[in-house]
């Protein structure tokens, strides 16, 4: 007899993928004895959790059990794989609900907020040398003070108002802060700014526009990251991915 406990327990403690899934499941309909497995897994995993919960029922149901005539209780018993089988089918049912919650492709406001999680966590500081007012700028962003760390990179550009990096970190602070429309009006600055190889200014304001979330954003988003993959823009390889969600 083959022991499928020790795999139907990594499949539910785990976080299967979805070819994993798709095998748990034609297992599930293609073998009785694997359905029936299941069942009595799940069963027992939830009796230890409810054991303290079920003792109290019992309890309960004794004081019921003897407070009416023997003869008016009926016992009607069905068949023991009948209930295996209603396990096994509520296990299926459970994958498939589980598959349209938690494997459903991510909104763009979610991939949005993972990419700001990620990559806006510190900017890179120059070592060596005195620290001028950029540098300033950014340990304040570093150490989280982020509407300081604002002041400061605009405050750069009251002085240099072409300063590309200025302009760029005005916009990732203002991001950061929720101030969207502000960002996008840095970024499209950047976006403008011509012999600037490494030009995040497009890719910045698709990633603004799928943020933000208004209504025509998502829109005006994907025209964006169209524009970065056609002219391979910085940002192609994430734009690529995200125009999958569309």
């Amino acid at each position: 007899m083959v022991d499928n406990y020790g795999y139907i327990d990594d499949f539910f403690k785990s976080t299967p993928g979805t070819d994993q899934i798709k095998e748990f499941e034609h297992r599930i309909e293609s073998d009785p004895s694997f359905a029936e497995d299941v069942a009595f897994y799940l069963s027992a995993m939830q009796a230890a959790k409810g054991m303290l919960h079920e003792e109290k029922k019992a309890g309960f149901r004794e004081i019921y059990r003897k407070s009416i005539p023997a003869e008016s209780v009926k016992v009607f018993k069905l068949p023991k794989r009948f209930w295996y089988y209603v396990a096994a089918a509520a296990v299926i049912v459970g994958i498939v609900i589980s598959r349209l919650i938690f494997f459903q492709p991510a909104t763009v406001a979610k991939l949005a907020e993972r990419y700001i999680q990620e990559e806006f966590i510190h900017l890179g500081v120059e070592m060596g040398g005195r620290e001028d007012s950029m540098q300033i700028g950014i340990h304040l962003f570093n150490d989280g003070k982020l509407p300081e760390a604002l002041a400061q990179f605009e405050n750069i550009l009251k002085s240099d108002t072409s300063n590309f990096d200025a302009k760029k970190y005005c916009g990732i602070v203002s991001l950061k802060l929720g101030q969207y429309d502000k960002a996008l009006e840095y970024f499209r600055q950047i976006a403008s700014e011509p012999g600037y190889y490494i030009n995040p200014g497009v890719f910045y304001q698709a990633l603004t526009l799928m943020k933000r979330n208004r209504p025509g954003d998502k829109q005006e988003a994907k025209r964006l990251l169209e524009e970065v993959v056609k002219k391979d823009l910085q940002g192609r390889e994430e734009a690529e991915d995200w125009l999958k969600n569309w």
